[in-house]
């Protein structure tokens, strides 16, 4: 059986059992295992999957900042705006990047 690492308010959760009930327990996460619009951009390296693809897609139609994870060369990128802002990030430079675009400053 596959185990998943998940960061829930600084905690980790390990999961093995189905997504649907993981979910459930907690609000935090909006939805997993969904559809979502994939880039029509030939601007893409030929590489990059479906995975890729629809983080350029979301973002091209919202204001979400995505995180992507390669399945095969278990890379993080980021994407925002319809282009990717960070490609083969490590763990503290992913932790910078969405601390300085989610969280506002109190001027200290």
């Amino acid at each position: 059986m596959q185990k998943y690492k998940v960061y829930i308010n600084n905690e980790v959760k390990f999961v093995t059992e189905n997504w649907e009930e993981f979910c459930s327990q907690y609000t935090l996460i909006e939805a997993a295992g969904c559809i979502l619009p994939l880039t029509e951009s030939q601007m893409i390296l030929p590489e990059m999957g479906t995975r890729h693809r629809a983080a350029l897609g979301i973002t091209e139609e919202s204001d979400a900042i995505v995180v992507v994870v390669s399945e095969e060369r278990g890379t993080i990128s980021t994407a925002e705006n319809g282009r990717f802002t960070n490609l083969d990030i490590d763990e503290m430079k992913l932790r910078r990047y969405l601390n300085e675009r989610l969280f506002i400053s109190s001027g200290d």
